[in-house]
């Protein structure tokens, strides 16, 4: 298959008054195995980025990680690891990488990633005897807390767990339940059980706040955002412990605004799903503009998206609020500097053009 190279773009959307400026670079993938690349998490500033590229000269799937400075780098299998990887999840200072590592005898097992350890699979549940895959899909900032969910090779529902070093491997909830994401001091999981969102405290206590599902919790806990169901209609929310459940809207009415996937740390920028006509398509949510289509931020920042580029996935967002991943084809990367103010947007944009449209992992 012929190399295909990655594409970044830098823009910026700011108020008229403003001055502009761009530049457009690409993440080159020449001299390396590693196509089809597909981003799934940020660091805290959105410099490094972790996901799955199909490493052509093994013929499989391959967890790995970008950076400026070292460009696209496998993180390598387990021991006893001989399949496919992927890598969901990042700490915030990107020391310790989280994800999942399939073998042909073991099935899908959760891994733990350091530059100073390499790949290690955590362990099973106390009682589980080969029985149950594992996706880990965040970690804490000192990783030493990992989240995710575990289900039954015999088709039983997913089930939450959380792993510390000082504890093992721990159930959070009953079938039917899922982590999605933790608090940078591992002190609060987000998820859903029992057909409810909300978040599991330091206790392993689940409090609910909304039916649906919870995806994205801001580094102090006081916000989370996801997904709800109104008259049998998908809704995205954000949720705060002062303000209860906010239903994110699109104040044109263009957008069906269906899930929200990623907050910021200060909670006043959320990216998600949303319906468009007989389209889908992305959106970048604030306090001030509400739901706005990502696809139209960057053309009104002077860029021409080529028909058939429907930008129909947001994969994550930087703690910052300043980097975003998107689907297309392949992954895109919006990310730039601190946003001083709410109307200004800084975003970098990178496209890999290999690559299958597929939702986000985080669907347990």
């Amino acid at each position: 298959m012929k190399p295909t190279s990655s594409f970044i773009f830098m823009l910026l959307v700011l108020p008229a008054t403003l001055q502009a400026d761009y530049a457009f670079f690409s993440i080159n993938t020449e001299g390396s195995d590693l196509r089809a690349v597909k981003g799934y998490d940020l660091s805290a500033n959105g410099s490094i980025v972790v996901g799955q590229a199909h490493d052509y000269s093994l013929g499989r799937p391959v967890a790995y990680m970008w950076t400026a400075a070292n460009g696209l780098t496998d993180l390598g299998r387990p021991s006893g690891g001989d399949y496919e990887s992927y890598a969901y999840g990042i700490s915030d200072d990107g020391t310790t990488v989280v994800g999942t590592s399939y073998t042909h005898t073991d099935g899908p097992r959760a891994f733990r990633w350091t530059a100073s350890t390499g790949m290690q699979l955590l362990p099973r549940f106390s009682n589980d005897f080969g029985n149950m895959e594992y996706f880990a899909e965040a970690v804490s900032d000192n990783g030493e807390a990992i989240v995710g969910w575990a289900s039954d090779f015999s088709g039983g529902g997913p089930v939450a767990f959380r792993w510390t070093a000082a504890d093992g491997m721990q159930r959070l909830g009953t079938s039917g339940s899922a982590a999605l994401d933790v608090t940078p001091d591992g002190a609060f999981v987000v998820g859903r059980s029992g057909g409810q969102a909300g978040y599991w405290d330091a206790a392993g206590d689940f409090t609910a706040i909304v039916n649906g599902g919870a995806e994205g919790i801001s580094a102090d806990g006081r916000f989370i955002v996801g997904r709800t169901t109104i008259d049998s209609s998908r809704q995205g929310y954000r949720w705060s412990r002062e303000d209860g459940v906010e239903l994110l809207l699109d104040p044109t009415g263009a957008m069906e605004v269906q899930g929200a996937y990623a907050v910021s740390d200060d909670g006043r920028f959320v990216v998600g799903a949303s319906g468009l006509l007989d389209e889908s398509a992305v959106y970048l949510w604030d306090e001030v503009n509400g739901a706005r289509n990502i696809g139209e931020l960057i053309e009104a920042a002077g860029f021409t998206l080529e028909p058939d580029w429907i930008i129909d996935e947001v994969w994550s967002m930087s703690e910052d609020g300043n980097t975003i991943a998107i689907s297309n084809q392949g992954v895109w990367l919006f990310s730039g500097y601190t946003i001083p103010e709410p109307r200004v947007y800084a975003l970098i944009a990178g496209l890999s053009a290999l690559g299958l449209l597929r939702w986000r992992h985080k669907r347990a």
